[in-house]
């Protein structure tokens, strides 16, 4: 398998179309899929040639971008990972939510212990210059402070230092916490602190 589309360090406006595709062929069996893959997780498939799918209005972001092919018997042949840049980033971002320019992607709202909330995207909340934001509402917070959590994959590298921040403000003082845990195997959290968040500012 070969990944054709995009190209390695290729860069594209924020909110693009981008187009995955991919050459894969087999000796003996039957090709089942081409599975397109986005930071280590599955983001779409192809399962007859041309090998291709649409990634549409993709968000600010650098994202690691693998093509795995898929026999009947479940035998998987990977490319190696290439890297894109979408949007005003640069080498060594992790965290990027592109103001919300697009969608809430790759961002997402959960909840848990009966907890109720909303999160809505408003092109011209002004909370930065650059003017989108999402607006996260609680109706109910749940049986336990964590019932709300609005979280973004991505991966860690050991030995590196990063910076989390962020522009925010609440109705009233809001206690949140930023949390940067493990997948949801074991939920081990890797650095957790406690921000207060009331009037406008940058916390983190």
């Amino acid at each position: 398998v070969q990944l054709t589309s995009p190209s390695k360090n290729a860069r594209f406006e924020a909110c693009s179309d981008i187009r995955l595709a991919a050459d894969a062929t087999i000796e003996t069996g039957t090709l089942r899929r081409v599975e397109f893959h986005v930071n280590g997780d599955r983001l779409l498939a192809s399962t007859r040639e041309p090998y291709e799918v649409v990634w549409e209005t993709v968000p600010d972001g650098i994202y690691e971008i693998q093509a795995i092919a898929v026999d009947t018997d479940n035998a998987r042949t990977a490319t190696e990972p290439i890297f894109i840049y979408v949007g005003n980033v640069q080498p060594g971002n992790q965290i990027i939510n592109g103001e919300f320019n697009c969608s809430l992607d790759p961002w997402f709202l959960d909840t848990y212990v009966n907890a109720q909330a909303t999160a809505t995207i408003f092109p011209d909340l002004w909370l930065t210059d650059d003017s989108s934001g999402v607006l996260v509402e609680i109706t109910n917070q749940g049986d336990a402070f964590w019932a709300v959590q609005l979280m973004q994959p991505f991966k860690v590298d050991s030995g590196h230092t990063y910076q989390v921040w962020f522009t925010a403000q609440a109705d009233q003082e809001k206690e949140i916490w930023v949390d940067i845990s493990k997948n949801y195997d074991d939920y081990a959290p890797l650095h957790s602190f406690e921000v207060t968040v009331y009037d406008l500012n940058t916390y983190g």
